[in-house]
């Protein structure tokens, strides 16, 4: 599995990166969570249903943790690629602009903000699978 963080420029706020090497591993870690009552909201997003197909997926934490922390966005590395990140990083973005920086992503002002920190997350969010996938595994 591959981790790490993808922060918000300018800010100590982040999302946490989880890339699993099977869609599998993937599901059962969201399913486990969401039983658990941490982040996960599947049940509301498939009518009460568990027959996930998704490919990425972002949680969001509430309440918020003290660390910053703002949720975690998963993915499967056999299922990754620039659509399925850039959804999720859209996702990731709306999120941190309605919820913590209380913006109306219909405005065009906003909406070119919207733009540019889905951009660094996604910008941010390949230069870290880069760097990770040149690692040896542990």
């Amino acid at each position: 599995m591959i981790e790490f963080a993808l922060t918000i420029p300018g800010t100590t706020d982040w999302y946490r990166v989880l890339i699993f090497p099977r869609v599998s591993q993937m599901h059962e870690f969201y399913h486990r969570q969401w039983t658990s009552g941490e982040v996960c909201d599947c049940r509301r997003m498939h009518k009460g249903k568990m027959d996930c197909q998704f490919l990425g997926q972002v949680s969001y934490i509430r309440p918020r943790p003290p660390d910053g922390s703002l949720g975690q966005i998963i993915f499967c590395a056999k299922a990754i690629g620039a659509g399925v990140v850039s959804h999720e990083m859209t996702h990731a973005a709306v999120f941190y602009l309605r919820n913590h920086r209380g913006m109306n992503i219909s405005n065009s002002k906003n909406d070119e903000r919207l733009a540019y920190l889905q951009g660094d997350l996604t910008r941010d969010f390949w230069n870290q699978w880069y760097a990770a996938k040149r690692k040896p595994a542990a």
